[in-house]
C-alpha cells in the first residue's frame, strides 16, 4: 500500500502590527518628550514641565506656588493624540475634564504623560502623572478632521456700552494669578446673559520660547484669557464668585491667531448652580471671522463662602 504524505499543521498566534512613529513628527510637537506605540490602540506619551524654564508654568501661579494651566494640559493631549492622526488634520475636542491639579511644590522638573486610546472614531486622552501613582489631571476626546468645517456662530456685533478696561489681579488679592505673558485680555464690557471683550492676541509660542517644537494646535495664552473673561463676568455678577476651570463640551479651533490681532470675544452665560457656572465662548479674528469656538465651559468654585475673602487679602489655600 502507498502512503501519502500528509504536511503537518503548524498552528501560529497573530501578532498586532504597532505602527512606528516618525521620530520627525514628535520633534515638531512643543511639548512631547518621546512616544510609543503600546498596542495598535493605545499610545503613550512622555513630557516635562519645568518651572523654572517654561512661562506658562512660572507665570501660572495658585497660592504662590505654579500651577499647570488647563490650556496647556489640553495643548499636551491635542500633540499626544495629533500622533495618530494624518499630519495636518485639525482637532475638535469635546469632554474636556480637569480631576485634579498638576501642582509644582518646588522649583523642580515635573514628569507627566498622556495616554491616548482608540474609542471609536475618537481618542480617549489622559494627561496623568508619571511617577507611578499615575494620577490623573485632566481628561478629553480628540476626533481629527482633514480641514476646518463650517462653524455656526452669532454675529461678531459691538456692545451698547462703551468697554471697561481689564484689571488684573496681583498678589494679595487672589490664589489664582496670571503673568504678563498670560494677560490677552484687554477690555470688556458685561451684562446680564451676554458680554464682550477685547483680546489681543499672543503668538502661539509667546509662553513657550523654550521649546523647540513650532506646531502649536491652540494660542495658549489667547485661550486662557477667554476663560478669564468668564470669571471676570461671574465675579462681577455674582457677588464676588471665584470659580476655576473645570470642563469644557467642546473646543474647535478654526485658525490661530497672529500676534498681536485685535480679537473679540463674546461669552454667553448659560446658567449656574451652587457650584459650577456655564458659558458659550466665541473668538472673532480682526476681521470678524471666528477663530475659535468653547461650548459648554464650566468654572468650579474653589470653596462654598470663601469668595470674597480672596481678594480681601485673607486668601488660604482652598484648592489642596
Amino acid at each position: 500500500k502507498s502512503v501519502a504524505a500528509v504536511a503537518p499543521v503548524i498552528e501560529t498566534t497573530a501578532v498586532p502590527v504597532v505602527p512606528m512613529i516618525d521620530s520627525a513628527r514628535i520633534a515638531e510637537l512643543p511639548l512631547i518628550d518621546s512616544a510609543v506605540w503600546e498596542t495598535a490602540d493605545r499610545l503613550v506619551a512622555r513630557l516635562t514641565f519645568d518651572p523654572k524654564a517654561d512661562r506658562f508654568v512660572s507665570e501660572h501661579t495658585f497660592s504662590g506656588r505654579p500651577l499647570l494651566p488647563a490650556v496647556v494640559g489640553l495643548e499636551s493631549m491635542i500633540e499626544a493624540a495629533s500622533l495618530t492622526a494624518a499630519a495636518g488634520a485639525v482637532p475638535v475636542v469635546s469632554g474636556f475634564e480637569i480631576f485634579a491639579p498638576c501642582k509644582f511644590r518646588d522649583d523642580s522638573p515635573q514628569k507627566a504623560q498622556v495616554i491616548v486610546e482608540r474609542d471609536g472614531e475618537a481618542w480617549k486622552c489622559q494627561i496623568t502623572s508619571d511617577d507611578g501613582k499615575n494620577l490623573v489631571y485632566q481628561s478629553a476626546s480628540v476626533t481629527w478632521k482633514s480641514q476646518p468645517e463650517p462653524v455656526q456662530a452669532p454675529p461678531c456685533d459691538k456692545p451698547l456700552f462703551p468697554m471697561s478696561p481689564m484689571q488684573y489681579a496681583s498678589k494679595g488679592q487672589a490664589q489664582l494669578l496670571h503673568g504678563p505673558g498670560f494677560q490677552c485680555l484687554k477690555n470688556l464690557s458685561l451684562q446680564r446673559e451676554v458680554g464682550w471683550a477685547k483680546v489681543v492676541a499672543a503668538a502661539a509660542n509667546s509662553l513657550g520660547e523654550n521649546r523647540a517644537g513650532t506646531r502649536w494646535f491652540l494660542p495658549i495664552a489667547t485661550l486662557d484669557s477667554c476663560l478669564v473673561a468668564c470669571g471676570v463676568d461671574l465675579f462681577i455678577l455674582m457677588s464676588q464668585r471665584v470659580e476655576v476651570p473645570n470642563r469644557c463640551e467642546q473646543v474647535r479651533i478654526v485658525r490661530l491667531p497672529a500676534a498681536g490681532e485685535n480679537c473679540t470675544l463674546k461669552l454667553f452665560y448659560r446658567g449656574h448652580n451652587d457650584r459650577h457656572t456655564t458659558y458659550d465662548l466665541y473668538l472673532y479674528g480682526q476681521q470678524g471671522d471666528v477663530v475659535l469656538t468653547v461650548a459648554g465651559y464650566r468654572g468650579v468654585r474653589t470653596v462654598k463662602g470663601a469668595d470674597a475673602s480672596l481678594w480681601n487679602g485673607e486668601a488660604q489655600d482652598h484648592f489642596a
